[in-house]
């Protein structure tokens, strides 16, 4: 085709966007894995590397992501593809360089994802720009220096493997892959084919395994580079034959999506059902036989803990952790928690430590047991299941292939069983009241995705109480029991982190057999607080103890710098940038966080009209540029740092630990709460 009487500017435009066209599988993966190191999840894998000192490691996965960049950006282009309709000259100058420019921008990315992170992850901004820098410089010279370095090992240089001929631009271009294959480099591009298609069958198959060998953030980087092959190999094809690949696989993906869903939240193997809960009523008899005597009952303890992740779930069991071990009665006056997200998590293994704690490994050290069990990867298992198994499924036609919330629910278990010796997170959600004491209860708050309520999973039935009108079972809804591990993750299932989880009406005995009733996801997007079903729990327990009611509020947050009153509407900056598109979701966002605060104050109100109230929170760490993560695993740092907000000392190893400007405030709500349960 004729590029004559186009400017040329018109004929640079012709020419990129050719280029890009054949290497917009290239495109699409820098998109996505800039993506991912830009959301909160990825911000927390750049922080940890920083606070865990492996920068190296970063390094060398981003030189891999670099080169597979590279490498398969320069195949495509070396191929022949019919109808270019570009200058040639100007494509022999594309063709050489925008390769280096795929190859530099992922250092770019990761670059500019650091220094967004903040903290040390910050300070690596600038290396990373200097090591892309390097590396392109050395493909750009890799010709005349590997012909050097041939010409110094070998008489016959030509001869040498390091020898590489000069790049004749102009010349034919290859006819198709087998063609571009027979070089050296063809044949490190299908090297690295090779390399991806056995990590994609091995994460498919066995996320767990591959998610225990790496960690998450090197799981990330060679993903990039394991699934660049693949994607440009379909992109070949479609260029060759004409076909839009790519544009086919997404009507695929959504034309499957209306039947293919593999998040259905897994029922309980066994007998058991949601009706072998005891009631409230039932629950709260038992607590008075222990905690009630001629008339008069203890404090009535209740816990709201709020979400965020491993920082919640690690910062919930190490503030109830503490409270036990300095009050052990403590386990008596605790009657139910209210939990979401994160804390749900953290909730689950404290109970569940605690309920095991007269024998086993774990007899006598309900904190450090909780926190160890608190400490491992979990995120690595997740990100290899999101990566590989997830990835693939949204391509086929039914669900096939394991869910990646299952992964996350299997790791919470693995680390309960390696630290307790027990299963018991696998157990039964419906039988925890009828084993031993039936409390502390455990009610666990999600979001129903249809219609935006609160919709729970507690371990007692609210049955008649007048306390619970605005109450949705999430068994009742299910029709079925789960796991406890299940219960727990329903609560925090965080958006596009954990899918949201499915479950089925009619079951074979109506026209809905099969179909989707609805999905919940994480329960912070209602009230990240728990402070909702804490209000419903302290308002039946106040209706059926009336005069001997003495309740305790133990209000957890896990968001760092959350004023010390809740109620509080501090003035915040107003942003001009794109508000006519950005205000509504701007609007929507502060709604939910609105909302939450305003019930959480509620419930404040009403413990201290009647009983007490504690408020244990996070704040500015001693070392004010590393705040918690908020994803699924924590660095050494960030486990110091969370127990720094409360604790003097490190319970693994004993260490002083540094001062937080909450430390004394945290300290003052535990000491005031050891006070309360004296009595």
């Amino acid at each position: 085709m004729t590029t004559h009487g186009i400017t040329p500017l018109g004929r640079h435009w012709r020419a990129l966007l050719y280029v890009l066209n054949i290497c917009r599988f290239s495109l699409i993966v820098l998109g996505a894995v800039g993506a991912m190191l830009n959301i909160g999840q990825g911000q927390d894998l750049l922080i940890g590397v920083a606070e865990d000192n492996r920068y190296l490691l970063l390094l060398c996965s981003t030189t891999l992501w670099a080169f597979s960049l590279w490498l398969w950006t320069r195949t495509l282009l070396e191929i022949r593809f019919p109808d270019t309709g570009v200058d040639q000259e100007l494509l022999v100058v594309y063709r050489r360089w925008l390769p280096r420019v795929m190859a530099m921008l992922a250092y770019v990315i990761v670059a500019v994802a650091a220094k967004n992170a903040g903290g040390h992850a910050g300070l690596f901004f600038l290396p990373t720009l200097v090591v892309g820098v390097m590396f392109c410089i050395i493909l750009i010279k890799r010709r005349p220096v590997s012909r050097w370095a041939a010409a110094k090992l070998s008489a016959q240089s030509d001869q040498h493997w390091l020898h590489v001929d000069e790049m004749h631009h102009d010349k034919a271009l290859f006819a198709d892959w087998r063609e571009a294959s027979t070089t050296k480099l063809g044949k490190l591009a299908a090297a690295f084919l090779i390399m991806g298609l056995c990590m994609f069958l091995w994460g498919t198959v066995s996320p767990e395994s591959l998610g225990t060998l790496l960690n998450a953030q090197m799981l990330l980087m060679l993903w990039g580079a394991g699934f660049l092959p693949i994607g440009s190999a379909i992109t070949y094809f479609g260029n060759k034959t004409g076909i839009p690949v790519v544009t086919v696989l997404v009507g695929a993906m959504l034309l499957f999506s209306l039947w293919n869903d593999n998040h259905a939240i897994r029922p309980m193997p066994g007998n058991t059902t949601p009706a072998d809960r005891l009631t409230l009523k039932q629950g709260l008899d038992e607590w008075r036989k222990v905690n009630c005597v001629n008339g008069k009952c203890k404090p009535f303890v209740i816990v709201a803990t709020a979400g965020g992740g491993i920082r919640a779930a690690y910062w919930t069991g190490t503030v109830l952790g503490h409270i036990y071990e300095e009050r052990p009665v403590f386990k008596d006056r605790l009657f139910a928690i209210s939990a979401v997200s994160g804390g749900a998590v953290g909730s689950t293994v404290f109970r569940s430590v605690l309920a095991a704690e007269q024998q086993g490994p774990c007899k006598g050290k309900v904190l450090e047991c909780t926190q160890r069990i608190l400490t491992k990867d979990f995120l690595s298992p997740l990100t290899a299941s999101l990566l590989y198994p997830d990835i693939l499924q949204w391509f086929l036609p039914v669900p096939m292939l394991r869910d990646r919330a299952v992964t996350l629910e299997n790791a919470f278990a693995k680390s309960y069983r390696d630290v307790t010796q027990q299963d018991t997170l696998n157990e039964s959600f419906s039988n925890i009241s009828r084993q031993g004491r039936p409390w502390p209860a455990l009610f666990f708050n999600s979001t129903w995705v249809e219609n935006g309520r609160f919709i729970v999973a507690g371990s007692l039935i609210p049955g008649k109480a007048k306390a619970f009108w605005l109450y949705r079972d999430q068994l009742d809804e299910f029709g079925y029991d789960v796991r406890l591990i299940s219960a727990a993750h329903n609560s925090a299932r965080a958006p596009y982190v954990s899918p949201s989880g499915s479950w089925f009406a009619g079951k074979g005995k109506d026209k809905t057999a099969g179909a989707i009733k609805g999905r919940l996801t994480d329960g912070g997007l209602y009230d990240t607080f728990g402070a909702s079903t804490a209000i419903e729990l302290f308002n039946f327990a106040r209706e059926e103890l009336k005069d001997q009611f003495r309740p305790l509020v133990i209000q957890i947050s896990s968001t760092p710098n959350m004023p010390k009153d809740l109620s509080e509407t501090p003035p915040l900056p107003v942003s001009n940038f794109g508000y006519e598109f950005l205000t509504m979701f701007n609007a929507i966002y502060a709604t939910s966080d609105g909302h939450a605060k305003v019930l959480a104050s509620q419930l404040k109100q009403l413990a201290e009209k009647h009983g007490s109230y504690a408020y244990f929170r996070m704040c500015d760490p001693a070392d004010k540029e590393v705040m918690p993560p908020f994803g699924w695993s924590l660095s050494e740092h960030a486990r110091v740092t969370l127990q720094s907000f409360l604790l003097n000392k490190d319970v693994q190893t004993g260490q002083t630990l540094p001062k937080t400007s909450c430390t004394a405030e945290n300290q003052a709500a535990a000491a005031q709460v050891i006070k309360v349960l004296a009595d």
